[in-house]
């Protein structure tokens, strides 16, 4: 149903059967893995040009490396977290975590793509030593085959996925059924009415210190206090936490954000009102975002945040 796709493909075939062009433009029908394999075998450069952000993730450009090619891709996908500066090239901006704020531009990544075969990838390929080897382009190679291919495999994925999901699972599930199931019998227990029991937290006042007009100083300490009326839940039952990182443009984090867990201790002013602080230095400079949330929270949860109940203040 892409019309814009096929028009685009019907293009191409007809620019590749113009004479300047026989042999040196090809569109390879019913693309599968015998066919990727010999492109992947063959390839010195690996082209890829996508519209930001649209790209899924990019494995095509991922097997590349482990036979000795180099990517030159949009930065999008895979390539935002696989370019180093020193293992192929990027056209365009160099994007990393955080979405440009402006439609992909079509004329200027075309012309960053023109300047870098020109300037550098074409004569690199060419350039050879007094041992007519491309010396500099084999060290890229390998630059590339380095940095790259342990860490976008399958062995790494799925060490991954037993390291941080079969066997964390295989574990709980083995605590959680010991003792004719006695840790998910406390656990259900635990849970029901949880959600009446804290609704009736109240949070009643935060504080923030060490600010000035309500912007954060880089190396200035700060402290946050936030006191609470537990109501009926109890304080071994409360989790309290400080959430902040840096944000781009658009607002969202540029990386994962810092959660630091405020220390509580009763109020000497209001019976069964707890108080809870923490001290924050921000250490670069920037624009943050920051908040504090409380959520209910019991030993044998996998993660406070699987009960789905949480106020930010």
């Amino acid at each position: 149903a892409d019309e814009a796709g096929n028009d685009l493909i019907q293009r191409v075939i007809q620019l590749s059967r113009e004479p300047r062009f026989i042999g040196r433009i090809l569109f390879i029908e019913n693309y599968d893995l015998s066919i990727s394999r010999r492109l992947a075998q063959g390839c010195d450069v690996w082209l890829n040009t996508p519209r930001r952000p649209y790209e899924a993730s990019g494995t095509s450009g991922m097997k590349l490396p482990v036979n000795g090619g180099i990517n030159l891709s949009i930065s999008d996908g895979w390539w935002c977290e696989g370019y180093n500066r020193k293992n192929g090239w990027t056209i365009g901006p160099v994007v990393k975590l955080e979405l440009p704020t402006d439609e992909q531009n079509d004329y200027e990544d075309a012309e960053s793509l023109y300047t870098l075969l020109e300037d550098e990838v074409i004569p690199l390929y060419y350039e050879t030593d007094e041992r007519d080897l491309q010396a500099r382009w084999i060290a890229l190679s390998k630059r590339s085959f380095k940095s790259l291919t342990a860490m976008y495999s399958s062995n790494r994925m799925l060490r991954d996925y037993v390291k941080k999901a079969y066997l964390p699972a295989a574990a709980r599930w083995a605590r959680r059924t010991a003792n004719d199931m006695a840790e998910m019998r406390a656990v259900t227990e635990w849970q029901r009415g949880l959600a009446a029991r804290f609704a009736s937290v109240k949070l009643e006042n935060l504080a923030i210190t060490g600010t000035e007009d309500n912007h954060m100083i880089c190396g200035v300490p700060l402290t946050l206090t936030l006191s609470i009326l537990l109501g009926e839940m109890r304080r071994e039952e409360i989790a309290v936490e400080l959430v902040v990182g840096s944000v781009g443009s658009n607002g969202a984090f540029k990386e994962k954000p810092e959660v630091l867990p405020l220390k509580g201790h009763p109020s000497s002013h209001a019976p069964g009102a707890m108080v809870y602080t923490v001290n924050y230095t921000p250490t670069k400079n920037g624009h943050y975002s920051f908040g504090v949330r409380v959520l209910p929270t019991h030993p044998a949860l996998l993660s406070p945040l699987e009960t789905g109940l949480m106020i930010w203040a």
